[in-house]
């Protein structure tokens, strides 16, 4: 759980929940990272279902990222 939910990408996560970011460049620049850094962590958390990234086509390619939920709960049987 901690290779995927690490506290930055807990920070994304929120930010894109909170601000709804237009573009992964606007997200990177609100929480002050490197955009690749940004891309790599969307990559991971889409991997996992906890984002989801639109891609609306007009002229450029624009991408909407999606966080549509409050809260993650999680239960773990042993």
């Amino acid at each position: 759980m901690q290779k995927f939910l690490s506290p930055e990408r807990i920070r994304l996560l929120r930010m894109v929940h909170e601000r709804t970011p237009k573009s992964i460049y606007e997200l990177a620049k609100l929480l002050g990272r490197d955009r690749k850094n940004v891309t790599e962590d969307i990559k991971i958390l889409e991997n996992v279902g906890l984002i989801e990234r639109k891609v609306a086509k007009s002229g450029k390619e624009k991408v909407a990222l999606v966080v549509d939920y409050d809260r993650i709960q999680m239960d773990i049987a042993v």
